[in-house]
């Protein structure tokens, strides 16, 4: 995006100078790749920012607009815990990558592993985080906060759950009966995947199918309905470019027990499924390469991942090894060996672990 194209975007007509205005003195970047602002050691999404400006009526988007830079930039966590301040505590569904590049990071830049962000998992992928939530701050709450507060995880996730309970939710809009999404697209829709009785005022038995591509989107259907699954994955796949992202990878279960959904080639939904699985790796993988690779350092070379369509149309996932190298690789449908550019030879997962092992 060119300076001109800037200057004539609105939201980021209004963003720029409430930038300078909340950060003086700072160093104030644009990563044009990334839709990011670098802001000193602050990063503000603009995709985020236009979500929630664009959800605004036009009189309250720069009032609102400025209220969210100002608690980017300023965002505390306080040290003591006051009577009354539990109100501010809420729990949402975070995904481990994301849990890993903040710590990662910090890892990078101050050579110290000790972030300890409070997190409960759910799945592998994703997890319970803590949350300080004002009108003008959301952050997580890490462990020695926790400390501070003399509060334990356990404690306050009860208390976080309770206040996320008493959220208003308006309903769920049903598609052919089958699929049901939440028409509370705030910023914890996703989050609610934690309160197990609000799927009871479901017409679904049995377990359920959940999917959480972002933090404002929570959709459902019954495990054992085919149908009704693969319209679940399909809406998932119309939020691929949806802000604050969570997870693609649907989950399935019942009573707050999730774990991954898996699907086999006959299932109406397996294309959709492949589709949102493979490229969630990639997400998840992209997400924690370059602070990974300042971790390793040079000796060891922290490979990407890719998502393509494969002769059968399906999604297929690719990490690639090149001659030489010795490679950091996330596990894939496929891996390529690459001597040059054009001599390159993919070979299936379980081949190569079968005869290099994990080494």
């Amino acid at each position: 995006m060119g300076i001109f194209r800037r200057r004539k975007d609105p939201v980021i007509a209004s963003l720029e100078p409430m930038l300078h205005q909340h950060a003086a003195g700072a160093d104030i970047a644009f990563v044009e790749d990334e839709g990011k602002y670098l802001v000193g050691g602050t990063q503000v999404h603009l995709a985020n920012l236009r979500h929630g400006w664009e959800q605004r009526d036009e009189p309250e988007r720069n009032v609102w607009l400025d209220t969210a830079v100002r608690g980017l930039l300023t965002s505390t966590i306080p040290d003591t815990l006051q009577p009354g301040d539990t109100d501010h505590v809420m729990v949402g569904i975070r995904s481990r990558a994301t849990i890993e590049h903040v710590r990662l990071n910090k890892l990078a830049t101050d050579h110290e592993d000790n972030l300890g962000i409070a997190v409960r998992p759910i799945t592998n992928d994703i997890g319970a985080v803590l949350l300080w939530d004002t009108p003008t701050t959301m952050g997580m709450i890490n462990t020695d906060t926790l400390t501070s507060w003399g509060r334990s995880y356990d404690e306050l996730y009860e208390v976080a759950v309770d206040n996320l309970r008493r959220l208003e939710v308006t309903g769920w809009a049903s598609i052919d009966n089958t699929a049901f999404r939440l028409l509370d697209s705030d910023d914890y829709a996703a989050s609610r995947l934690l309160i197990p009785e609000l799927f009871d005022q479901l017409p679904l038995d049995g377990d359920i199918v959940a999917l959480i591509p972002n933090r404002s989107c929570l959709t459902v259907a019954a495990a054992a309905d085919p149908t009704g699954v693969a319209i679940a994955l399909d809406l998932a796949l119309q939020e691929l470019d949806g802000p604050s992202q969570v997870s693609l990878a649907p989950v399935v279960g019942r009573g707050g027990q999730w774990r991954p959904l898996t699907l086999a080639p006959d299932h109406p939904g397996y294309a959709a499924w492949r589709h949102l699985t493979r490229l969630d790796a990639a997400i998840n993988a992209d997400g924690t390469q370059q602070p990974l690779q300042q971790v390793l350092g040079d000796d060891l070379f922290v490979a990407s991942l890719i998502v393509r369509e494969n002769d059968d149309g399906l999604a297929e996932s690719i990490c690639t090894w090149a001659n030489g190298v010795p490679s950091l690789l996330t596990k894939a449908d496929m891996v390529a060996f690459a001597r040059s550019e054009s001599d390159v030879r993919l070979v299936e997962w379980d081949q190569v672990m079968a005869t290099v092992g994990p080494m």
